[in-house]
């Protein structure tokens, strides 16, 4: 009878293994879907910090769009048809990711930080010269896709509340001094400050130039959009087809509020 009851407590542990294994092997799509979905997930909260610091200057908080700055990236238009619009065969995905990573040369609509004639948006990716490694810009598409939900009226979100940068604050002034001598000083002179080699205007003055030179743009706005569209007001004697090229300089949202506090200060 030993014989046979080993041959039966085998028979029994291979049946249970199998049970086991079946009951394991049918729980891993779902454990792998929670995974992936998690994942997905640290991908898009990462992606929102990295979007705040790097892209809502230009396409708005929750991708409403700036202005003249940069298009909507969260409206139903976006999701729908932006990919007919620009011919893009792939998904919206790799549409963003590839945008984003080379910059765009040419818009698609008028005056979306630039023109139909100069780079509209330089490439963010470290290994075309961009602030961003690969896996940074992931994250930001993913976080970009995220919008979804609300632009197809899925989702409602609620009003929010945005920490605004003081401009007299002495500590940001201080720190646009230190952006300005880092990003800006080889093209651009202050008296007292820098001697630069006079490829963009002399900002000496540009706090009073900036309130005075356009009446419906604030000072702060005229700074802001000189940088980020750089064929916006053009200044006589630095017109790109007498320099040959315009400002490519990328500086993150905190950045360019801080240069922006520093030179409102030189009048």
């Amino acid at each position: 009878m030993k014989p046979l009851s080993a041959k039966l407590l085998g028979i029994f542990s291979a049946t249970a293994l199998t049970v086991l294994l079946f009951f394991l092997f049918s729980k891993e799509p779902a454990r792998l879907e929670a995974r992936a979905e998690s994942e997905r997930g640290q991908s898009i909260e990462i992606g929102a910090g990295l979007y705040e610091l790097h892209c809502r200057t230009c396409h708005g908080s929750r991708g409403e769009g700036v202005g003249q700055l940069g298009p909507a990236l969260g409206d139903q238009f976006f999701f729908t048809e932006r990919l007919k619009e620009v011919g893009w065969q792939d998904t919206l995905e790799s549409y963003v990711f590839a945008s984003s990573s080379h910059g765009r040369i040419v818009a698609t609509r008028p005056k979306y930080a630039g023109s139909s004639s100069v780079a509209v948006m330089n490439p963010w990716l470290d290994k075309y010269g961009g602030p961003l490694r690969r896996d940074e810009l992931v994250n930001i598409t993913h976080f970009i896709l995220n919008w979804r939900a609300t632009a197809m009226g899925e989702v409602e979100l609620a009003p929010l509340k945005i920490a605004q940068t003081s401009l007299d604050d002495p500590e940001t002034i201080s720190k646009g001094k230190k952006v300005f001598l880092h990003n800006c000083k080889e093209c651009h002179s202050i008296g007292g400050i820098n001697q630069a080699d006079n490829k963009g205007p002399d900002l000496s003055k540009i706090g009073l130039v900036a309130s005075t030179r356009v009446s419906d743009v604030t000072p702060e706005l005229y700074i802001k959009e000189s940088f980020l569209i750089p064929t916006e007001y053009i200044v006589k004697g630095f017109e790109p087809e007498v320099l040959g090229y315009t400002c490519g300089g990328i500086l993150t949202r905190q950045q360019l509020d801080e240069v922006v506090a520093f030179l409102l200060t030189m009048k």
